[in-house]
This record gives C-alpha cells, structure tokens and sequence, in this order.
C-alpha cells in the first residue's frame, strides 16, 4: 500500500510508454470519440468546440472555488447544472479567449458570433457567458457520461499496469461524485493537447481525419506484437511489417467523423503530401507512412512525448483521488 500511496508522476509515463501499443490505441480511440462528439454538437467546427470548451474549463474553475468557504459543496455531476445556474461566470474580453484557444483575434470573433446565434453562448451587454439551452444541456450530458465511462475505463487499464486494483465502475462513481474537480483537469489537458494540435496543422479537422488511419495503425501494430514507445519510433519496423494492409477508405472515415466525403478526400491528399499516409491507388485506400513517421515534423516523436506528459498529469490526479 505504501508503495501505491507514493506513486509518481515518472511511473505513470513510464507505465505508458512500456505499453505504448496498448494504452495510445486506447487514447486515440477516446479523444477521436470526443473530437467527433463535440464536432457534431458544436456545428461540426472544432474550433468553435474548444471555445466553449474554454467557458465549460473556466467555469468549473469557479465551481472548485465554492469549496475555499464550504469543504462540503456539491461539486458532483448530478449538481452541476444547478452550480452553472448560481455561480457567476467571469467577463471574458475576446483578446484572452483567442490567446488562451490559440486562434486569431478576428477569427475567435466570428465563431462566437456563430456560437451567439445557435445559442451556445449568450451575451449581455458586454458579457460573454456559456449558457446552453435545456436540449443542448441534455446532449451535454450524454457526451459527458459517455467520457466518463471511456476515460474510466483508460484509468482502470493504466491503474492494472501499475499493479493497482480498482474497478471500472469504481472509478466512474468518483469521477461522477467530483465532477468538477476531474473534469476541469481534464478540460485543461485535453485543450492543451487540442492547442499543440492547432498550431501544428492550423486544422482540427485534419488531425481528426489523421486520428481514424492512425486507429487503424494501431490494431495492426498491437496484433503484431509492437509494444513499447521505442519500437513505435524505430525505423526497424517499417522494414519488418507490411502497414499497407492497415488501411481506411475516405468513405469510412466520412461515415466514422461525420465530417463530407469531399472534405476527407482533400485533406487526407493533403495528409500524403505531407509524407504523412500513403495511397493505394488500385483501392484508393489510405495508411500510415511509417517509413516517415521516425522524421515527420507533423507526427514528431515530441509530440507524442509531449501528449504523454499532458495526460500523464491528468491520470495522476484520478489515480490519487481514488486511492485518497
């Protein structure tokens, strides 16, 4: 028990990267059920998403503070909406949401007003504030109860490789019971992940689209025995294994996403000129470029280093809570 008390950060990174195959399939499939849960709800933009994301962060953040005079505040999911009713949410100036969002000032500007005449967000005078309506509210609540049974179940697998035994449904009464606090961590790393993303591809939807041939990648690589983050990386394994057969139409990942047909056709070329995935001309199906991979500066070993380290943080927090 002591041991499992005095976890830390390292071994949670670790733990990830010795299986690597295992837990960022796992990841991959989660965040690219979220990007497309909040790409359908939110007008199919993402950028716009990350914005209320942004308010949704910012006002769990005034939640927790309830707890700085009242240890005992009902900070659960079963009362968050009566918390957004009485909490007052700060005055947002559109010059920090466009900083903190990483999208230009003009920009950020116009997909509030998108997000102003869908009634996403609302405005009085000069305030800016997230006020969905009673259907949006209800939609929230599906999507926020199936992410916290995906990233339960993310938290159940990486607590197994540390030798930690909690149940599924264990850690979902907790992430339930203390809504706010989890979920404002794991607002902040998904948005700093979503915002290394931005200023990578200027395109959310590319990423998105890269996500599902990256999925298919990921089942053949865990069938073909490669675990660890090194192997990931090492140029031995593109010389070894034909990734060809790891392959996905435009149709498919049009279907999977929701995102037009045109649109995924156009991007994932984009995505082969980039040296990113490769094209079966016969099939005019698409797989990873794993030769390219190693050197790619869009799908750089940091960058995954740095997605492991965002999430890592984010584990950590759940992991102690629940032994807390």
């Amino acid at each position: 028990m002591e041991k499992v008390n005095n976890i830390k950060l390292d071994e949670v990174r670790e733990t990830i990267k010795k299986n690597y195959s295992t837990c960022q399939l796992m990841f991959m499939e989660i965040q690219s059920s979220f990007l497309i849960d909040i790409y359908k709800r939110y007008n199919k933009d993402l950028d716009g998403a990350n914005i209320v994301l942004y308010f949704a962060k910012n006002l769990h953040r005034q939640i927790l503070h309830q707890r700085e005079n009242d240890l005992k505040y009902d900070i659960s999911l079963k009362n968050f909406w009566m918390n957004h009713k009485e909490i007052s949410q700060p005055d947002y100036k559109i010059i920090n949401i466009s900083k903190d969002v990483s999208l230009p000032k003009e920009t950020t500007r116009r997909k509030i007003n998108t997000l102003l005449r869908h009634k996403v967000l609302q405005k009085k005078g000069k305030k800016l504030f997230w006020h969905p309506t009673e259907d949006q509210k209800k939609s929230y609540e599906s999507i926020v109860k199936k992410e916290i049974s995906d990233v339960s179940k993310m938290i159940n697998c990486i607590s197994s490789l540390l030798n930690i035994k909690v149940t599924h449904d264990k850690i979902k009464e907790e992430l339930n019971k203390h809504y706010s606090f989890y979920w404002f961590h794991y607002l902040s790393a998904f948005l700093k992940w979503a915002i290394r993303w931005q200023k990578k591809s200027n395109d959310l939807e590319i990423v998105l689209i890269a996500l599902q041939c990256a999925i298919q990648t990921g089942y053949f690589i865990k069938k073909k025995n490669i675990s660890s983050f090194s192997d990931h990386y090492s140029k031995k394994i593109s010389s070894n294994v034909n990734f060809s057969e790891a392959n996905i139409s435009a149709t498919s990942i049009s279907e999977i996403t929701g995102i037009p047909r045109a649109t995924c056709i156009r991007k994932l070329e984009k995505l082969v000129i980039l040296k990113v995935l490769k094209k079966h001309k016969p099939s005019k199906r698409y797989y990873f470029d794993i030769e390219n991979v190693p050197d790619n500066s869009f799908m750089a070993k940091e960058l995954s280093q740095a997605t492991i380290d965002i999430f890592s943080d984010f584990y950590l927090v759940i992991i102690k809570g629940l032994i807390n």
